[in-house]
Order: C-alpha cells, then structure tokens, then sequence
C-alpha cells in the first residue's frame, strides 16, 4: 500500500477499491482510519487521545504512521 494520502485515499472492502475524491469524505475516511494510537505491547487500536491502551491497560502508546517506511 504506496499510495500518498494527498494525491488518493482508498478504502478496501472485498477486494474493491473505491478512490475518494470528495474533500469532505476524504477528512472523514482519514480521521477514521489514520488518526488513532497504537499500542507498543499488544497492537491494539486506540482512540487518538488515549493514554493507556484500552486492552491491556499499557501506557505505551504511539501515533498510527502516517506513511509506509521505506
């Protein structure tokens, strides 16, 4: 997945994909899939303004990234 969030957003579903060109619907899909936190010992998703991870209680928590490394 090397797509740049600026340039086309998708969402996956079954093997479709279906580009977003609408601005509205592109902050709402982003906000949805990108701004959470991510828990450092279990991978459990988190909302965007926790502190301590919702499944195992560890207050190890980082932003979800953005872009692919590398």
């Amino acid at each position: 997945m090397e797509e740049k969030l600026d340039t086309k957003l998708t969402i996956k579903k079954e093997l479709k994909t279906m580009p977003i060109t609408e601005p509205e619907k592109r902050d709402i899909v982003r906000k949805a899939l990108l701004d959470m936190m991510i828990c450092r010992k279990c991978y459990a998703r988190n909302p965007p303004g926790a502190t301590k991870c919702r499944r195992c209680r560890s207050t190890r928590l980082r932003p979800k990234r953005k872009e692919r490394a590398g």
